[in-house]
């Protein structure tokens, strides 16, 4: 990837040890946070975040609906379905990825104009590319547990 195409961005391996993550690869990470506005400015494609927020989602849903089925045994499976949304909805997931301060470390190309803290859904993506991120890099175990200690008190509540 063309660095001088980007807007500045934080080096990752900062968040990454402040989480105590020591990474096997910083490169999938630096995917993790890497906005499809710099695609085009490369002539690339798929050095952006999509394919790993995918597999970031499929992760966080899985761990949201255990969650919401062992915290609310009251009730039943459309009461968890409606509850479950709530948790994986864009502005919570967002609310997360600002609470981890991902926002500080997304890379965007010169085209996207709107700070990063303000683009609900650009945050809600890194979210969830981030922890497909730490699924390769680190295991599934260590993804789901870092997902559940970040969601548990919210849904047990």
């Amino acid at each position: 990837m063309n660095e001088e195409t980007l807007r500045p961005y934080k080096d990752c391996s900062l968040l990454l040890k402040s989480l105590g993550i020591t990474p096997h690869s910083l490169t999938v990470y630096e995917m993790a946070f890497t906005h499809s506005s710099c695609n085009g400015m490369n002539r690339a494609i798929h050095e952006d975040y999509e394919r790993l927020e995918y597999l970031g989602d499929s992760l966080v849903g899985l761990v949201v609906a255990e969650l919401t089925y062992i915290y609310h045994p009251e009730m039943e499976q459309g009461d968890l379905s409606i509850l479950k949304a709530q948790f994986i909805r864009t502005e919570s997931e967002a609310h997360y990825a600002l609470s981890l301060h991902l926002d500080d470390y997304i890379r965007f190309g010169t085209s996207f104009t709107q700070p990063a803290k303000e683009a609900v859904h650009v945050l809600e993506d890194v979210f969830e590319s981030f922890i497909g991120a730490l699924y390769l890099d680190q295991g599934r175990e260590i993804a789901y547990a870092f997902v559940r200690k970040k969601k548990k008190k919210d849904i047990a509540e």
